[in-house]
């Protein structure tokens, strides 16, 4: 089972928001009609040396151990993090960049076997997709960049194979053209343009890729803006995509996660709102396009939101930042509905919730970043 989120810098190769193969493992013992619990041990402090903004998990130096990419917008940078089990992370290097990154992603774009970092990056005057090829062991060679349109504004980052060749492509939102940018690599890690999508800014606040419709494919999603829509564009397979299935919800809604949360075999999505701790569930039709929505109330100002199997029962989890508590998890009872939520208390008000199983347990943990501004450090919570 995958999990993702839209928003989140997301991997459809090795998902940095996926169900781990640990925790998938572990589902395998676990029956639908036990009911399982989550439990968080209190959050380790990861100090980073500047302010975090996007995150994104993957192996950095083939030790089998998730690590950590952390972007830094006020510092024009991106740090690596590597992971040292349950005691959390150490420092291993710092990738300057030109600009501000707003988006990170780790994937093998060059088929050597080792994840290299992928950020969009901008500025007054740059609008970029920064790709460092890695070393194998947390480090990464010098940047080279994709200098994109005057007023791209790239945002958010998809990396997977569009097109069939078993290469690690690209789509990136750019919201100052309205639009989703597919980058075709041709298997060194070179980059052309391929497709360009439709996207008015409505749909440029979130961007996951998923198999929709169950041919094999990985189709886009896009969600968020000020009116609420969800947009789905199905693959052909080859690079090209279908005309946008336009959805209009009922109000502003945040990033998505989409997952299969009715167990099912059919890709569903959970849109949060704006501040209420409202969410909008839709459950997959297995064709590209959802049925009705139901709402569900969390309540406690949630809008932020992350996939995972936090119990280790095959489940889709939720996890939930910008509430106004702390961390919220909500555990799923595999029919599309959820347990009552547990809060994980922070010392400040977190941003969005990154999860792996950073502690090779079965059960995917969190990290979270502080969403103040005013904070350099992380917060990790290992499951105990």
């Amino acid at each position: 089972m995958r999990i993702r989120t839209l928003g989140v810098p997301a991997l459809v190769v090795a998902l940095l928001t996926a169900v781990t193969p640990a925790a998938a493992a572990a589902a395998t013992a676990a029956t639908a009609a036990t009911a399982a619990t989550a439990s968080f041990g209190p959050p380790v402090d990861v100090a980073t040396g500047a302010v975090p903004g996007a995150m994104a998990t993957g192996d950095l130096n083939g030790d089998g151990r998730p690590d950590l990419a952390v972007a830094h917008p006020d510092a024009d940078r991106v740090s690596t993090l590597l992971g040292q089990g349950a005691t959390g992370f150490r420092a291993r290097s710092v990738v300057a960049l030109g600009g501000a990154p707003r988006s990170v992603a780790l994937a093998d774009v060059n088929g050597d076997g080792r994840r290299d970092l992928v950020a969009t990056v901008v500025d007054i005057a740059l609008n970029q997709v920064v790709i460092a090829l890695g070393r194998g062991d947390g480090r990464f060679h010098a940047p080279r960049v994709i200098d994109l349109a005057v007023n791209s504004i790239p945002r958010n980052l998809v990396a997977a194979d569009f097109d069939g060749d078993r290469d690690v492509d690209l789509a990136l939102t750019l919201a100052g053209r309205e639009q989703v940018q597919v980058l075709r690599n041709d298997g060194r890690g070179r980059f052309a343009l391929g497709a360009t999508l439709a996207a008015e800014p409505t749909a440029n606040n979130g961007l996951t890729g998923a198999d929709l419709n169950g041919d094999g494919h990985v189709d886009l999603v896009a969600t968020g803006g000020v009116y609420g829509r969800v947009v789905t564009w199905l693959n052909a397979g080859n690079g090209t995509f279908a005309p946008g299935v336009w959805r209009e919800l009922w109000t502003a809604r945040n990033p998505a996660v989409v997952a299969d949360f009715d167990t099912d075999g059919r890709v569903d999505a959970l849109v949060p709102g704006a501040e209420w701790g409202d969410a909008l569930y839709l459950a997959g039709n297995g064709d590209g396009t959802f049925a009705e929505e139901r709402t569900h109330f969390f309540g406690q100002g949630e809008r932020n939101a992350t996939g995972g199997d936090f119990d280790g029962d095959g489940r889709a989890d939720l996890a939930f930042g910008g509430g106004y508590y702390g961390v919220l998890v909500v555990l799923g009872n595999g029919d599309g509905t959820f347990q009552a939520p547990i809060t994980l208390a922070t010392p400040n008000v977190p941003g969005v919730p990154v999860v792996d199983d950073f502690t090779g347990d079965g059960r995917d943990d969190i990290v979270v970043s502080n969403d103040s501004g005013l904070s350099d450090v992380l917060w990790f919570f290992p499951t105990v």
